[in-house]
């Protein structure tokens, strides 16, 4: 049994409480199953943003995707932040909901759980209004890069269905999916974050 005063942080690029459409339910479900064997504290990354006016925000995003190789989008989300995520060293686990919000917290040795939502590279083209500065950025192969990354470096990675978890699974063989049919996405949640404290409580390897 993992002791009930496990720490997990929910570290999330959206506001899913209370719930509006597919993906947040989805978050939200997720949110509620952690609740059930540990507490969990929420940390909204939008709150966290080193230039709060969002003209600002993007100027900075915009310029560091051009001097790094990190996605746009996922700079936006989680790579300009005020300051690092408080008392990281506290938790027990943290999931990324979303691989938008994997950069904030990617250097640090506590172990991590990504929820993916969608595998965002096949999305690219949806992420930029501009088509111009997709390719400049080279979103598409930027993106499918940096999530592959992240899902080896991983502790686990929780799919959205059983066709993208057989795509991640050739990468990180810890992983589970929410079944095609939309099943409540609880069981997954418990069944990964149960599998990976029980494995940290007795020492595995950290992301």
């Amino acid at each position: 049994m993992i002791r009930r005063n496990a720490r997990i942080l929910f570290l999330t690029t959206i506001e899913f409480r209370p719930p509006f459409n597919g993906g947040t339910t989805y978050s939200f479900s997720l949110f509620q199953a952690l609740q059930k064997i540990s507490d969990v504290d929420v940390c909204l990354l939008k709150e966290e943003r080193k230039f709060r006016l969002e003209i600002l925000h993007k100027a900075a995003c915009l310029l560091r995707a051009f001097t790094s190789d990190i996605p746009l989008n996922v700079i936006y989300h989680s790579g300009m932040l005020a300051r690092t995520m408080p008392d990281i060293s506290s938790y027990d686990l943290i999931v990324s909901d979303h691989i938008e919000a994997y950069e904030a917290v990617r250097n640090f040795s506590v172990p991590c759980v990504i929820v993916a939502h969608n595998l965002e590279f096949k999305l690219a083209g949806d992420k930029l209004t501009s088509r111009a500065t997709a390719f400049l950025l080279q979103l598409q192969a930027r993106l499918e890069r940096y999530e592959f990354a992240a899902f080896e470096q991983a502790a686990g990675v929780i799919c959205i269905s059983y066709s993208e978890q057989e795509i991640v699974q050739r990468i990180n063989g810890r992983t589970c999916s929410i079944p095609d049919d939309h099943i409540s996405p609880r069981r997954s949640a418990l069944f990964m974050a149960r599998s990976v404290l029980r494995d940290f409580r007795d020492g595995g390897r950290q992301c």
